[in-house]
């Protein structure tokens, strides 16, 4: 399989091999979270791909999400963590996908529409320990812990997981998400002395896998570092995954007091040379970028001008027409880039674009292509 010469002006390179490794660097049972088309990266394929090597557990936002892991031939089990409509009570059974609860009003309505449908569904109780979310509170200030056992207590509502979510997990060891933990376990533990048994219990989102050692409970939740992006202050060996990659359309010469883009809001100090590249706002980079830089033929070359809808301009040296162009992953963290744009990594990771086509390789072949307008 090849890239096509048209599908060059922009695409994301996604190494299955660091993805491979990546996965295989923690300890299992994962939850491997997919969400938002598996952080940008194609959650069909990477799904698909994780399946084959092991994985048997996904997580993601919505019911939506969900359905199109099985219209893709997921067979794992597969947990929403957010809101799905009680009316859909019957999809998530007949689909065999678990769903968080994270309230009384919600477990009860919920399970009056399993009850009408004749069908039981497979819940995980969401603790909010702190994070201010979703969630029965058990913290400081409220004890929701009993409206959790009476929704345990539903009859067509399975208590089959409980979980709750770090907030500062990403911040190393701190008292903070120690403190959630010892809420966490006391919820389990009430719980449990009232007869409820949970099959998973789990709260280590990707941060907490990397620096905590005594939070991992039945199962810990991958998600962006399986990826390669690394949430933790501290070092970590994990793989990049996605790379960014278009090319130079078009080399022109300028003038100083030459101005470049919309506004005029660059303006030449000197004489010249500029690269456009085909790639904009519209693809997913961030307007605020301008001042960054690119590389191109391994030299880093500063992003000019205001960043168009679907070209940016920057300065370089030697560029020519058709040189690759990376814009973040390999040779450039996309951390570094997202901390540029005062922002964080999954930002720019899900706002690639539907027109961006995913290219999958393993062990440097292309295996597959996503290109949703062709």
């Amino acid at each position: 399989m090849e890239l096509l010469d048209i599908q060059k002006r922009v695409y994301a390179e996604i190494d299955l091999n660091a993805l491979e490794y990546n996965y295989n660097s923690f300890e299992k049972p994962l939850c491997v979270v997919v969400k938002a088309d598996a952080y940008g990266h194609g959650s069909k394929m990477i799904s698909s791909f994780l399946e084959e090597i092991g994985a048997n557990y996904f997580a993601v936002s919505n019911i939506e999400e969900a359905l199109e892991l099985r219209n893709a031939g997921i067979k794992a089990t597969i947990l929403i963590l957010g809101y799905t409509n009680p009316t859909g009570a019957n999809i998530l059974a007949s689909n065999n996908i678990e769903q968080c609860v994270y309230s009384y009003e919600y477990a009860k309505e919920l399970n009056e529409y399993a009850k009408k449908e004749d069908v039981k569904i497979k819940v995980h109780i969401k603790i909010d320990t702190g994070m201010g979310r979703l969630g029965f509170q058990v913290h400081d200030n409220h004890n929701e812990i009993e409206d959790a056992y009476r929704s345990c207590e539903m009859s067509n509502l399975i208590p089959y997981g409980i979980f709750t979510h770090f907030s500062k997990a990403d911040e190393g060891i701190n008292d903070y998400t120690l403190q959630q933990f010892k809420y966490f376990n006391y919820s389990i533990n009430y719980l449990e002395e009232k007869g409820i048994k949970f099959k998973y219990k789990h709260c280590d989102n990707s941060a907490a896998l990397l620096d905590y050692k005594d939070t991992r409970l039945d199962m810990g939740r991958l998600g962006i570092s399986l990826y390669g992006i690394n949430p933790s202050p501290n070092k970590h060996g994990l793989k990049n995954v996605l790379t960014l990659k278009s090319l130079v359309s078009h080399v022109k010469r300028i003038k100083k007091g030459d101005y470049i883009s919309y506004n005029c809001k660059f303006q030449a100090s000197e004489d010249m040379l500029v690269a456009t590249i085909p790639v904009g706002y519209a693809d997913g980079i961030m307007r605020s970028s301008t001042g960054f830089y690119v590389l191109i033929n391994n030299k880093k070359c500063a992003i000019i001008g205001t960043i168009c809808m679907d070209q940016m301009m920057v300065k370089t040296e030697d560029a020519e027409v058709g040189d690759e162009v990376i814009i973040y992953g390999s040779g450039i963290d996309i951390k570094d880039a997202a901390l540029y744009n005062h922002t964080i990594a999954y930002t720019l990771l899900c706002a690639i674009s539907r027109r961006v086509p995913r290219v999958y390789k393993y062990n440097g072949e292309i295996i597959s292509i996503r290109d949703e307008l062709l």
